[in-house]
């Protein structure tokens, strides 16, 4: 049976490559695609693709939950860079957890962002320190109100319809701690 190739062919001349792709890092994979096992793949917060290992964030519990969320991880220097910079989209329910191994208080930029974001700035403790909502692509520079340990990035328009705070402690499974 002959099926839709998904796969770009890598040019004689070195440019990069798609999904299905042989790679070595995540740099020789074309946009937001990622180097997985020497394959580009496409990242799973991109289209919704989960397991029951897929990592979750909660705020709240039981009837009071405030939302729960399926993450992407950027762990990395290289993962929390890039983070979901080029990519069109960001499937409903899921986000990007950038985690850092110590309280930092880096600015975030939006300059390679295609579509707006709300940022939760969660500390050490687990507990949310800020909120920015309805970041804009294009933003130079978000800097948060204090020191921060993890980074919950989601759609826009999702603090507001689930009742995010400041305050409010994030609960996770699936998340080992640096």
């Amino acid at each position: 049976m002959l099926g839709v190739c998904l796969s770009l062919v890598a040019a004689a001349d070195g440019s990069r490559v798609g999904i299905g792709g042989t790679c070595l890092s995540d740099g020789d994979c074309e946009r937001y695609y990622h180097c997985r096992k020497g394959v580009c793949r496409i990242p799973p917060a991109v289209l919704g693709w989960r397991n029951a290992r897929t990592p979750t964030v909660e705020f709240g519990a039981g009837a009071r939950s405030r939302g729960r969320f399926f993450v992407e991880l950027a762990r990395t220097e290289s993962e929390r860079t890039r983070g979901l910079g080029r990519r069109s989209s960001l499937a409903a329910g899921w986000g990007m957890l950038f985690i850092f191994p110590r309280p930092v208080r880096y600015a975030f930029t939006m300059a390679r962002m295609r579509f707006a974001l709300d940022l939760i700035f969660i500390d050490g403790r687990e507990r949310v320190i800020d909120i920015i909502e309805n970041a804009q692509p294009g933003v130079a520079a978000l800097l948060p109100s204090g020191a921060y340990r993890y980074v919950l990035e989601l759609n826009a328009g999702t603090v507001r319809t689930r009742g995010i705070r400041v305050g409010d402690l994030m609960r996770t499974t699936g998340i080992t701690r640096p």
